[in-house]
């Protein structure tokens, strides 16, 4: 969009500013105070136990534009927000929904949650205004509970289900030699899930404080599917997966 874009990545310190360049993929800069100093808007995209520390780092160095997180977890960056905000940061948080490899903004959703800052809410939403991508204006409470289910929830049932496979004493070639299509249909999302970042999956559950109520969820709903086949209850299990249906059947998919 026309925009010059500088890196700052620690990692790449060591390396000469071509060599820095080359690996990142653009500019960068050797010192963060450079950067801010050249930058009228700052996206910070560090590991989620490290955004709460970027973010008073970058205030304490006197940087006063648009800052802006792109954390999986929200929440719990709160404090650090509103102590860059206090400070005169103009702090703002959105969480796109889709990975780095995405190549179109099509069908694509990005969360835009308000720190108490409208004017850099909207300065960053403008960004993405002539853009295919759907904006969802959250609460950082409201973002946490949500994604414990659309991002901790999916994660964790597919990181079970690659778990209960890997322990089955089974190989992956006799799996897959006899997968039905439901198996197969599963087993790619599966594998698209495990081969991710370990640490960053870690994190996004264990720093939402949602998770904690998912998974009394999760250990209720398995207690009941399992006690209704083991107490021979066909008549409770097909009342429950009808019901799911309805649900289903019922859903408002326009959102």
């Amino acid at each position: 969009q026309g925009h010059r874009v500088l890196i700052h990545d620690p990692a790449l310190a060591a390396l000469a500013t071509s060599e820095a360049s080359e690996a990142a993929g653009g500019e960068t800069v050797a010192a963060l105070a450079d950067g801010l100093a050249a930058a009228s808007m700052v996206f910070v995209a560090v590991p989620l136990d490290r955004v709460a520390g970027v973010v008073a780092e970058i205030a304490g160095l006197g940087y006063r534009g648009v800052l802006c997180d792109v954390a999986s977890v929200k929440e719990h960056l709160r404090p650090a927000l509103d102590a860059a905000r206090d400070r005169g940061v103009a702090v703002t948080s959105i969480h796109p929904m889709f990975g780095a490899g995405a190549r179109t903004l099509s069908d694509k959703v990005i969360c835009l949650c308000d720190c108490g800052v409208p004017a850099a809410t909207e300065r960053v939403a403008g960004l993405f205004r002539e853009t295919a991508v759907t904006l969802v204006p959250l609460s950082l409470e409201r973002h946490d509970e949500i994604a414990s289910y659309v991002l901790g929830l999916s994660h964790f049932l597919n990181l079970l289900f690659a778990r209960v496979l890997a322990t089955s004493g089974l190989s992956f070639a006799e799996l897959t030699a006899v997968g039905s299509t439901t198996f197969h249909s599963q087993f790619a999302t599966t594998e698209s899930v495990v081969r991710e970042n370990p640490l960053l999956y870690y994190e996004i559950q264990k720093s939402n404080r949602f998770s904690e109520r998912v998974y009394r969820e999760i250990e209720r709903a398995s207690a009941d599917w399992i006690g209704w086949v083991e107490r021979s209850e066909p008549g409770s299990f097909a009342e429950a997966m009808t019901g799911l249906s309805a649900w289903l059947g019922g859903a408002d998919r326009s959102g």
